[in-house]
């Protein structure tokens, strides 16, 4: 994957995972991620990282 892009009025939310990427997890390289818009990304937990996270290998 080259790009990841949220889009328009996406919310990503309240998610939870049990290691990494509450909110997005991507198990490979991604040159652009892009939030635009009245995207919404929040409030998302995991016990490594809520956040988007990218597993490069």
């Amino acid at each position: 994957m080259t790009s990841l892009a949220i889009d328009g009025s996406s919310n990503i939310s309240g998610n939870s995972a049990g290691d990494s990427g509450g909110a997005i997890y991507v198990d490979w390289y991604v040159n652009t991620l892009t939030v635009n818009g009245s995207s919404n990304i929040s409030g998302n937990l995991a016990n490594r990282s809520g956040e988007p996270w990218v597993a490069a290998g």
